[in-house]
């Protein structure tokens, strides 16, 4: 079963429908609109899937103690960055609890390609509770622009390939030697419910890209 935090266009949900039709989904979407702009203009079809219009987390406080989830996908934004409350130690507990033996959390995140503090911190934050946090970069992406996408994939065990390529992506796994120096010299602090400054976090996007390489 999959439990996707954030629907906007449905485009995750939808691949799954028509790739997994067996597949059991649940969409938590705050706002029910676009659910509805989804429906009207992007194709979704709401058949066989779970809605629940209302905040995520709260979702998942919400529901059945014994209720788990093979795959859980975080993409709520609120403009480029995700919402303080969906990136905390905290949070990251209740995703741990909420995961069948074996699942994995993948969130999306959008920052710097040249400083990214707020993937720094949520990084080491992910990694007091899960056993393994990997980042996964689009080499394509992280070298035009100041501004990539990162995907964070936690769990308790490592993914079982290092790269995947499609006809517009090169996805890769951040290399731990480069990953782990750059973040022990970030000096970022843990993501709390008490502290989370998401927004101090993520600079002014810059002009340039910096490479995958290791810190000078």
């Amino acid at each position: 079963m999959a439990l996707f935090i954030g629907g906007g266009a449905y485009t995750l949900p939808r691949a799954w429908q028509a790739k997994y039709p067996a597949a059991r989904q649940v969409v938590v979407e705050i706002d029910p609109a676009v659910t509805a702009v989804a429906q009207a203009h992007f194709w979704f079809d709401p058949a066989g899937i779970e809605l629940r219009h209302e905040d995520g987390r709260l979702a998942l406080t919400r529901m059945p103690p014994d209720r788990r989830f093979d795959v859980i996908v975080g993409d709520a934004f609120h403009d480029f960055s995700a919402p303080p409350h969906l990136v905390t130690q905290e949070f990251a507990q209740l995703l741990h609890r909420r995961l069948a033996p074996g699942g994995f959390y993948a969130q999306n995140l959008i920052d710097s390609s040249e400083d990214p503090r707020f993937l720094y911190a949520f990084v080491a934050t992910f990694r007091r509770v899960f056993g393994h946090v990997e980042v996964w970069v689009d080499l394509d992406q992280l070298g035009s622009g100041a501004r990539s996408t990162f995907l964070v994939v936690a769990g308790d065990a490592a993914s079982r390939r290092p790269q995947l390529a499609s006809a517009r992506h090169r996805w890769v796994i951040w290399p731990a030697e480069i990953l782990n120096p750059r973040l022990a010299a970030a000096d970022v602090p843990v993501l709390t419910d008490d502290f989370a400054p998401v927004g101090r976090l993520m600079p002014q996007w810059g002009h340039e890209a910096c490479p995958l390489r290791s810190p000078s």
